[in-house]
């Protein structure tokens, strides 16, 4: 189905509690980025930044920040500065603005933050 992505084969064993779908959305409508605490004191709800888009066709958009998260999380290790060594930050949903052509789970840069 659209949307979705088998992560396990039929018939293959999995240990409880181990993802075996994935599921996304087609047209993303909001991404997650991540404050480090330096930067957690100059981010508010409805504050305006700025979305960049790096794969062809780039793209830059205006946005705003819809939520912050209460607490600081472990980020996707895909996001780790260094492969190795785990990286921490506040969660901070911003909106996807019209027009804006994202494929689900792809890397954004963020101005404004």
């Amino acid at each position: 189905r659209q949307g979705e992505e088998t992560i396990r084969r039929a018939g293959e064993v999995v240990a409880a509690g181990d993802p075996i779908l994935a599921v996304a959305e087609t047209e993303p409508s909001e991404i997650v980025a991540y404050a480090d605490e330096q930067q957690v004191g100059y981010i508010k709800a409805d504050m305006t930044v700025e979305l960049v888009k790096m794969r062809y066709p780039a793209q830059i958009g205006e946005s705003r920040v819809l939520s912050i998260g209460p607490t600081l999380e472990l980020l996707p290790q895909r996001l780790w500065r260094v492969s190795t060594i785990p990286q921490w930050g506040r969660p901070v949903v911003i909106s996807v603005p019209p027009g804006f052509n994202l494929v689900p789970g792809e890397l954004v840069g963020v101005r404004g933050l």
